[in-house]
């Protein structure tokens, strides 16, 4: 990618300047990671009644299946079920501000189940009365103000640039690549971010590195045949409150330092990921079996 967009820090050096000081500083000890997904999480439900969680479904069934003695998969299905006639997430939209939060939590720990296949401690018990206990009280606290700032600052600015949402879309180079960045309102493709960023004098400065940017421009290009017509990358920095857009043409061509076809681009993308193929899926050798 760095060889694609050299000059990426035409886009990514104002963003800290931009926003400057944080509006919500993390408790001591706040684990960014899973925070930063449990506030993505709470976003696709405040725009999306029943947001795709395709992929912790398949968490849930592969983890009951490997291991029956652990609690999180019922707990997960107990109220993440769908409504057959509306398709809502009953349980989650009918619960209380702190259940949701506690709810967030265990989708962000999930879906670092998904992404690094390794199960992590705290969900690695059979007593569902130790998932209610995912965060500690400072960690929710902070997790409900992360989300009133994003219903007053983030959600306006969804609503408004289209009527589209996609919580799960199936870009067609998902085919070879999970798509990091997959939350799409109109034609803005978002990128949430919760680190508080480095600490300065006047507050904490946000920091949009080259891979943000890359994470974005990467999941925007699987989109081949450009069948969400997004036409703007977003970034919500979850401590800042205010929203960043780009048109994703500009960004292109500013990174790249010419003017560029997204179609050639999104082409030579496929082109390149067809010929690598899709990762091999490993094969575990039994020892002692013939495997002729």
């Amino acid at each position: 990618m760095h060889s694609t967009f050299p000059y990426y820090y035409r886009i990514t050096r104002p963003v800290g300047r931009i926003l400057g000081k944080a509006a919500v500083d993390p408790p001591s000890g706040t684990d960014h990671e899973l925070q930063e997904s449990s506030i993505d999480w709470w976003m696709r439900f405040l725009v999306d009644v029943s947001p795709d969680m395709s992929a912790l479904d398949r968490v849930a069934d592969s983890s009951a299946a490997d291991r029956p003695d652990m609690a999180f998969p019922s707990y997960y299905r107990s109220w993440s079920f769908a409504d057959e006639d509306t398709g809502e997430r009953r349980v989650f939209q009918r619960s209380t501000e702190d259940e949701q939060a506690r709810m967030c939590r265990l989708l962000a720990a999930m879906t670092a189940v998904d992404r690094t296949g390794a199960i992590p401690s705290v969900l690695a018990t059979s007593d569902p009365g130790r998932l209610e206990h995912l965060a500690a009280p400072a960690e929710l606290t902070d997790l409900i103000a992360l989300k009133d700032l994003a219903v007053r600052d983030w959600l306006p600015v969804a609503l408004t640039a289209g009527d589209q949402v996609a919580t799960g879309p199936a870009f067609e180079g998902a085919h070879y690549l999970t798509a990091a960045d997959d939350l799409i309102t109109g034609d803005v493709l978002w990128r949430v971010k919760g680190d508080p960023g480095a600490p300065r004098m006047n507050g904490h400065r946000f920091v949009f590195s080259r891979e943000d940017l890359f994470r974005l421009l990467g999941s925007f290009l699987l989109d081949f045949s450009d069948a969400y017509a997004v036409r703007r990358i977003g970034l919500w920095p979850a401590r800042f409150g205010r929203a960043v857009t780009w048109d994703v043409q500009a960004v292109v061509n500013a990174a790249t330092g010419r003017k560029v076809d997204i179609a050639y681009l999104r082409a030579q993308v496929a082109e390149l990921l067809k010929d690598i193929g899709r990762p091999p899926e490993p094969h575990i050798e039994e020892a002692g079996v013939d495997s002729g």
